[in-house]
């Protein structure tokens, strides 16, 4: 009886599902990101993209608003193709550090 119930347990222990903390978190966050950004106008938003610098709001703008390529950017504004990237990678942190801080300053510090 002993070694029917020591059997029984083991197996109870192999069907457990492990999720990792970060995994756990990262859907969370994710989700919980999806919720704010669609409660975000969209006024709300463009300003923020108003506040960006010059040159990140030029490449962020025609990337995503114009559906140029990163080739294209860079032919039109005269810089490279790395910079073009750059330049919209570094707009996008911009976008979702000053969004972090704007939810911070409404819902409180939730979104960490």
């Amino acid at each position: 009886m002993v070694n029917t119930a020591i059997e029984k347990y083991r197996k109870q222990l192999r069907m457990v599902t492990s999720v990792s903390m970060d995994e756990s978190y990262n859907d969370y966050g994710n989700h919980f990101v999806d919720d704010i950004l669609s409660n975000i106008a969209a006024n709300d938003l463009m300003h923020l993209i108003h506040k960006l610098p010059p040159q990140y709001k030029m490449v962020f703008n025609l990337y995503e608003f114009e559906g140029l390529k990163h080739k294209e950017i860079a032919e039109l504004l005269d810089i490279s193709e790395g910079s073009s990237k750059s330049n919209l990678s570094r707009a996008r942190a911009s976008l979702q550090e000053a969004v972090k801080t704007s939810v911070d300053s409404v819902y409180g510090n939730v979104a960490k």
